[in-house]
């Protein structure tokens, strides 16, 4: 059961849980760091089924609870038997959810950065959205998570294959990944037209 929650939860997740998922599936060992981080991803897609399990009787619950209002015209028994059931299946199917968007939004997920720059060369095709050329003809990346934090989003990003041009000012942070040094843009900001000084597109 556990694997085949895992085949159906690869397809959705980030490119660094696929990348772990296929080590896993070549029975490479975890370390601490990778273990860690994909326990993150794989408990909070647990709790998402869960959810959707929990809350199927409180949708049940509801319809009968509206059918009977309308046939009783008024509050029996019975509607209050199906308002109680509602309540009990329905309260803590929204805590669960609330909790998992909680977990997959707003909670920070274990090492995410330190192993993004330990499998760069691996993850490269998946997690750059753009590649900036410097006047050396190297390479900077720019990570998908780092564009998502400027506010712009990456339906706004497509446009610039229509020749819309996005503009950014960025820091450049070199660092060691598994294999050699790399270069990456950080704090990014989004400029408006003429108020740029460094660009990529």
């Amino acid at each position: 059961m556990d694997e085949i929650l895992l085949e159906y939860q690869y397809q959705s997740e980030s490119p660094l849980f696929q990348f772990l998922y296929q080590r896993k599936k070549e029975n490479k060992e975890f370390t601490i760091e990778e273990q860690q981080y994909f326990n993150h991803f794989k408990y909070t897609f647990l709790l998402e089924a869960g959810t959707a399990f929990v809350l199927m009787p409180s949708t049940f619950m509801a319809y009968k609870l509206m059918q009977e209002f309308k046939s009783s015209k008024g509050a029996s028994l019975k509607f209050q038997r199906y308002c109680q059931l509602t309540g009990l299946f329905g309260i803590p199917g929204v805590a669960i959810y609330g909790y998992s968007l909680y977990r997959r939004f707003i909670m920070k997920a274990p090492y995410q950065k330190e192993l993004e720059d330990k499998y760069l060369n691996e993850l490269k095709p998946k997690l750059k959205i753009i590649d900036i050329m410097d006047s050396d003809g190297s390479d900077i990346f720019v990570y998908a998570d780092d564009l998502t934090k400027t506010g712009i989003s990456k339906e706004y990003l497509r446009t610039a294959k229509f020749g819309n041009c996005i503009r950014f000012t960025f820091t450049c942070m070199e660092y060691y990944g598994k294999y050699n040094k790399s270069r990456k843009a950080i704090d990014l900001e989004y400029q408006k037209p003429g108020l740029f000084t460094q660009s990529l597109y």
